[in-house]
């Protein structure tokens, strides 16, 4: 997790794809289209990203077994009229090797102004 959170304070979508595995699935939302290996989550990392704002990332490990680990997170933008937040559930399927073949994420955004 700490690779993925690094990836998104730098809205990096090269470094978010390569912890995937090339027969990896990326679920956005419970309705989301599953994104289909490291390409696809690049292009829509890409699409959704912007590096040059201020994002600030957090997580928290609720839950680990064999198959699936669990964690909440946290998320900030700011800009310069107001900050974004996240607050989301992931649900993380990992390879012996440490890459994720399955990732799982629910989400809820709530806007405030800016100090």
């Amino acid at each position: 997790m700490v690779d993925y959170g690094d990836a998104f304070e730098r809205q990096d979508a090269d470094a978010a794809a390569a912890l995937f595995t090339s027969k990896s699935t990326y679920q956005w939302g419970p309705f989301g289209e599953h994104l289909r290996g490291p390409d696809e989550i690049r292009r829509k990392w890409s699409e959704s990203t912007d590096p040059t704002q201020d994002v600030r990332f957090g997580f928290e490990v609720l839950a680990v077994t064999d198959e699936l680990g669990t964690a909440i997170w946290r998320a900030a933008y700011t800009y310069p009229d107001k900050v974004l937040r996240y607050e989301g559930i992931f649900a993380v399927s990992l390879t012996d090797e440490g890459l994720c073949d399955e990732f799982r994420e629910w989400w809820n955004t709530t806007e405030e102004p800016r100090d």
